[in-house]
């Protein structure tokens, strides 16, 4: 279960204090990410760009000794950037948000995908999937080490998403088992609340065990 900071907002997320103008976050609410879901899409790719020094002169990569395997991380639309109009910024989410601690953005490569999925109605959640620490030049000086992190983008169903994205997503079903689903009419949570258990246990890949799940998810009416 995720522990939220004290200064949390009540859907999870720290203050930001980004002007609204030039920044359009991309990351969900952890408080809208279902719990115990899997993605329906990921997307792997890096932070880059933290080289660059922010408005106090420190180099970004000096605030990654923060990043660890799994931290979480916010997306957001950087309208105002110069150099690429769909430039995704990135910031450490367990941080107060100001545009001095960006720590860089995702690659030109993969930002046009990010922004896709956000469009298309999923919730994005951005986690580090790995920070590696690294000496560029013999003569820097190895008290300020240089970071390679790399991200994963989880990709979740919205509310309104289609049912089998939420069968796939919440209900742990393989696409197979889906397609029987809907081959019954089982393509709504009513349906489902609405069939008996022996309806549901005589679907091929259904068992006691992935049964007791369902249930969980759509009560028996």
């Amino acid at each position: 279960m995720r522990i939220f900071h004290r200064d949390c907002l009540p859907d999870g997320r720290m203050p930001s204090r980004l002007p609204e103008r030039d920044y359009s976050e991309l990351t969900a609410p952890p408080m809208e990410i279902p719990d115990n879901a899997r993605p329906v899409h990921i997307i792997f790719t890096e932070l880059v760009g933290g080289h660059a020094k922010n408005e106090n002169g420190v180099q970004r990569y000096e605030d990654y000794w923060q990043l660890k395997s799994g931290a979480y991380l916010r997306l957001f639309i950087h309208r105002s950037n110069r150099y690429d109009k769909n430039a995704v910024a990135v910031f450490y989410a367990e941080d107060v948000l100001f545009e001095s601690n960006e720590l860089g953005h995702i690659p030109k490569i993969d930002n046009k995908e990010v922004i896709a999925k956000f469009n298309e109605g999923l919730l994005l959640e951005a986690r580090v999937s790995r920070v590696h620490e690294w000496y560029k030049l013999k003569d820097v000086d190895e008290e300020h080490p240089q970071y390679d992190v790399s991200v994963r983008v989880n990709c979740y169903p919205g509310l309104d998403a289609p049912f089998d994205l939420i069968l796939y997503s919440k209900g742990y079903l393989s696409t197979d088992i889906i397609s029987e689903f809907s081959k019954k009419g089982l393509g709504s949570p009513a349906s489902i609340s609405a069939a008996t258990d022996q309806e549901l246990l005589s679907i091929s890949g259904v068992g006691p065990k992935r049964l007791a799940h369902l249930r969980t998810l759509f009560p028996n009416c």
